[in-house]
């Protein structure tokens, strides 16, 4: 006999579900106003200063969570949003929103325009690609795809500013608990003159959270954005200790959306290091003390043909 290991349709699917699962619930619950209005006053200049309830209104249009095309419907779009060009492809957004910031001028009221991208990554190396490469492309299809919806040719003073803001929960170790933001910005190669600070209208932010779990334990004096998505993504506190820390550190009101959100991620956490345990204790029953396909279904309480596929056997002659 030989054995041959590797997935399989019953373990692939099971650890699509599960983390499909996680990833949809994840981006439904930053995609809540009061986080994402923490998010903005730490990483867009434009809100630097505000408080946060300042924010949640300049937020244009409630939350819509699904496979929703971007149109010309004010709103916040949720996972699988679409953005589709001819000859540029499909791009998908996390979440997707405008953000609408009041300016008040002494004849008339005068307003700004943001387009933001937050996205959710929990995977930041071993892609094949460069994230911040990926990043780069997602914030410059968000400009150019302003083309007769925001400015028409050739009014490009009229092109809206964005940001592409990745959170990205296992970064590498250099990266931990950081924000780094990439922009444009004018350099003088040759002559005097003095750099100008120009509008940067592409703008990218990688939030990097802890990574290894780490308890956020010292927020109280000084709450931080990072220590404040560590506590909901990567910390190992159960739905009742992270849902306390958010309102009493972090002043996220308690919520319906908030509460479910947060129970629904650690449930998903805990099956998922549950199957991981599962899957890695009946390899090392079979590989390593030998056990019989029988023996290890019963002690595992599952089917041999569950073991079989966690095994990936195939007999051949």
């Amino acid at each position: 006999m030989k054995v041959n290991v590797g997935n399989t349709h019953l373990t692939d699917t099971i650890k699509v579900s599960l983390t499909t699962s996680y990833d949809e619930n994840a981006k439904e619950l930053l995609s809540d106003k009061h986080l994402l209005a923490h998010i903005l006053v730490c990483v867009v200049e434009e809100f630097e200063g505000w408080e946060i309830e300042e924010i949640i209104p300049c937020i244009d249009g409630e939350p819509m969570i699904g496979r929703v095309l971007v149109d010309s419907t004010p709103c916040i779009s949720g996972s699988n949003t679409e953005d589709i060009v001819i000859n540029e492809g499909k791009i998908t957004y996390d979440i997707r929103f405008n953000v609408i910031i009041p300016l008040e001028d002494k004849n008339t009221i005068l307003s700004i325009k943001l387009l933001i991208d937050v996205e959710m990554q929990a995977k930041s190396t071993g892609l094949g690609y460069s994230l911040l490469n990926r990043a780069t492309y997602s914030a410059s299809r968000m400009v150019s795809s302003q083309n007769n919806k925001e400015f028409i040719n050739p009014n490009f003073d009229d092109l809206k500013k964005v940001y592409s803001i990745w959170i990205c929960a296992n970064p590498r170790a250099k990266y931990r608990n950081t924000i780094l933001k990439y922009y444009l910005k004018e350099d003088v190669l040759f002559g005097r003159v003095k750099p100008s600070n120009i509008k940067s209208l592409l703008n990218i932010v990688m939030i990097n959270l802890d990574g290894n779990g780490n308890y956020p334990n010292d927020e109280e004096e000084k709450p931080t954005l990072v220590g404040l998505l560590n506590t909901i993504f990567t910390s190992p506190l159960n739905s009742d200790e992270k849902i306390k820390r958010l309102e009493d550190i972090y002043n996220i009101p308690k919520t319906e959306k908030i509460r479910e959100g947060v129970v629904k991620m650690c449930n998903l956490s805990t099956m998922i290091e549950e199957n991981s345990e599962l899957r890695g204790r009946i390899k090392s029953l079979y590989y390593d003390s030998g056990w019989s396909l029988e023996k290890i279904a019963s002690t595992v309480n599952r089917s041999e043909e569950y073991v079989k596929e966690i095994l990936a056997i195939q007999e051949r002659e």
